[in-house]
């Protein structure tokens, strides 16, 4: 509170001296009790004043609230009960967001006093608002005025930032870090500043200084690990947040950012239950953040779980109604399950604004199905692409504005968007390092006659479906499916996490090497775990009868040898497509980090061929008892009736008439593929690359040397 100058209360003697008696003795609560009879009495702007103060010392916001506007509206607008009482009016106000009114009374004390903190708090509302000029010269005055005032120079730095003047915030806050050197207010700014001219590892140095010096300020913390993050240093960035949470770990904000991260990276194949149990300690902090259940939401949608996934962006919705990052999940869900005008309808709010968040451009994107529409929505999307300064969702603009040109026959501009979408987040692809890697499986896996431990364990449960990306994984999957014994579980990520974590998991050296001298009970007891998992996915699904379970997570192509070591009699179906169809497809989807092949016409053609290569391998080393199907996307829509057949008894099943009806199917499809599958078998997806033919000369190339 700031202390007004003189003031005098003519109170009853008793009750005037009871008072003053019981501050005087320090005896808070009698004080309190006295003063709050006492001030309605007297009725004058002192005694309320006195109350006021008392209010604020136990924490009563709204007592507070009510106290201090007495005092404005018993004493004259220049007196000093009444500015201090603005003032303080204005900071509360400024606590609970309420904006509009906090200004106005900052803007009433500065009328009759020169108040550098005032000013201060006065400037930053200012920014909040928008008025950003307005908001540099009132913080210049009062860094001016107050030159200690170090909480008006680090506003004044925001405020520059803001207006993209960076030079001037980076030379304030150089002034600031050599006169306070802890604080991590400062560092953090420049570090922003830093960021915002791509200058990472200077923006590194200034956020861990500003931990080093201030540890408890955690949003230092949190733009490291997401600077660490944005380069793909994830376990980097894991252990910056988790330091972090060490020193505050009822940190909401920490837990929300490594939950994101956990969440980013069981989307890239990692665990799931990580993110989860990073929300769960979240909630048990703040359950009715919005934010919270956006970010359950997201990670049950990666996950394919959309019913859970709706249920969350809904309890979004009812918390922060004008939530648009929910209402596209939300849409984003329902468009999934087809319910296509619904999700129109959980859209048109957010719509009929003046700037729609991207993501609901996105997600209208999705909806959109005549040609008039897709028109409609490829100038909403190019509008919003120039003036989106988030990097990830700018690449998904383009990615989105290029699907629907391609889909309307503007091949020309759709090429241009789905390149500069990859360039975007373009990722070096070291194709000698991945061609070493396969090396090292082929050593391992020399041979049909080379000896490796293996499971004794028998069973027809599992059906791996490998092959490239877009090569009809989905589409077959869909098909198995659709058979009422078979359960399509998507694309697991176990195999790939226990190929990545092979040391831990088995004791053994790290993958490939290790594979040679794992035990056999090891191999045994893994492979009981994966089938226990399969059948708890089955079951959870509704499905207690499921006599096969396919895994179709296209890159266990890498790990076949593996697989054929924990299940030696595995069925493996091997979808093929047209080389230049597949990496075209490839580049033309947002995929993250993990494919940094995908994001390059020549490292997806050197990719490629070290697929092919490794397939070719495995299907002259891995044991007869390894049973293979090879299907060809352009054979499968070209007699969908004769390779279905063939799929299904390549499993083991009985020939089931709904196998032909695939895209009737209720089950969710979490990949690029979900909208093919609820289709009946077109062929327009055959030699599509020779609407691109004038672009993709380096693919070719590279496919052929």
């Amino acid at each position: 509170m700031i202390s007004p100058t003189n003031t005098s209360a003519t109170a009853p003697p008793i009750s005037h001296k009871a008072l003053n008696t019981a501050i005087a003795d320090g005896r808070a609560a009698d004080a309190l009790m006295i003063a709050r009879a006492y001030a309605p009495l007297k009725n004058d702007e002192a005694a309320w004043y006195t109350l006021a103060s008392l209010e604020a010392a136990q924490g009563d916001v709204t007592a507070l609230e009510v106290a201090l506007k007495k005092v404005i509206m018993l004493s004259r607008p220049s007196a000093p009960n009444h500015l201090a009482a603005r003032y303080n009016l204005g900071v509360l106000l400024q606590q609970q967001n309420r904006v509009i009114e906090a200004i106005s009374q900052y803007q009433v004390v500065l009328k009759h006093v020169a108040h550098a903190q005032a000013k201060c708090n006065l400037g930053l509302l200012y920014l909040e608002t928008g008025e950003v000029e307005g908001s540099i010269a009132l913080l210049t005055e009062s860094a001016r005025e107050a030159p200690d005032l170090i909480e008006a120079k680090l506003n004044l730095s925001l405020a520059y930032i803001q207006a993209e003047r960076f030079n001037d915030a980076e030379q304030l806050l150089s002034r600031v870090v050599e006169r306070e050197p802890h604080s991590g207010r400062a560092w953090h700014s420049l570090g922003l500043c830093a960021e915002i001219r791509g200058d990472t590892s200077a923006a590194i140095a200034a956020y861990s200084r500003g931990i080093r010096y201030q540890p408890t300020f955690t949003d230092c913390s949190i733009r490291l690990g997401r600077a660490f993050a944005g380069r793909g240093e994830t376990d980097r960035a894991i252990a910056v947040y988790e330091h972090g949470l060490a020193i505050t770990p009822d940190s909401y904000e920490l837990l929300l950012a490594l939950g994101h991260l956990r969440s980013q990276i069981a989307a890239n194949g990692g665990e799931y239950r990580l993110a989860y149990d990073i929300y769960t300690k979240a909630a048990a902090i703040n359950p009715d953040d919005a934010r919270l259940h956006y970010a359950y939401g997201w990670l049950n949608f990666s996950e394919g779980n959309f019913a859970a996934a709706a249920l969350r962006y809904q309890q979004a919705l009812a918390l922060a109604p004008a939530y648009q990052e929910a209402m596209a999940g939300y849409a984003s869900v329902l468009e999934r399950q087809g319910e296509i005008e619904k999700a129109g309808a959980v859209l048109a709010g957010a719509l009929a604004e003046d700037k729609p968040h991207s993501l609901v451009l996105l997600s209208a994107s999705l909806i959109a199905k005549t040609p008039a529409d897709k028109r409609n929505a490829v100038t909403k999307l190019i509008a919003r692409v120039a003036e989106e300064k988030n990097q990830h969702w700018r690449c998904d603009l383009h990615f989105a504005i290029g699907k629907l040109q391609d889909d309307l026959g503007d091949y020309d501009a759709a090429f241009a968007n789905f390149h500069a979408g990859n360039e975007i987040e373009k990722r070096p692809f070291d194709h000698r390092a991945n061609l070493a890697f396969f090396n090292q499986i082929r050593n391992t896996y020399a041979s049909a006659a080379a000896v490796l431990p293996v499971t004794t364990i028998e069973t027809d449960l599992p059906v791996f479906i490998v092959g490239m990306p877009r090569s009809g994984t989905s589409l077959v999957e869909q098909i198995l499916a659709s058979h009422p014994l078979v359960y399509g579980a998507g694309e697991l990520t176990a195999i790939n996490y226990l190929m990545s974590h092979f040391e831990t998991l088995t004791g053994a050296a790290a993958f490939p090497a290790g594979a040679v001298a794992v035990s056999p009970a090891t191999l045994a007891d893994i492979s009981r775990k994966h089938i226990q998992h399969l059948r708890a996915l089955s079951e959870k699904a509704g499905m207690t009868n499921a006599q096969r379970v396919t895994d179709k997570m296209p890159h266990n192509f890498i790990c076949l040898g593996l697989i054929a070591q924990l299940f030696p009699k595995a069925k493996i179906i091997h979808c093929q497509r047209d080389p230049l169809d597949t990496c075209l497809s490839i580049y033309f989807q947002h995929f993250n980090t993990h494919h940094a092949y995908a994001n390059d016409l020549t490292a997806l053609g050197q990719y490629y061929r070290q697929y092919d290569s490794l397939m070719k391998h495995w299907q002259a080393v891995l044991p007869s008892s390894v049973s293979f199907c090879n299907i060809r996307y352009e054979d499968l829509v070209a007699d969908q009736t004769a390779w279905s057949r063939r799929l299904i008894e390549f499993v083991g099943l009985e020939w089931d008439e709904a196998c032909m009806q695939f895209f009737n199917a209720k089950r969710s499809v979490n990949t690029p593929s979900y909208d093919q599958v609820r289709k009946p078998i077109y062929r327009k997806s055959v030699e599509r690359w020779r609407h691109y033919e004038a672009q993709i000369g380096a693919l070719k190339s590279a496919l052929l040397n």
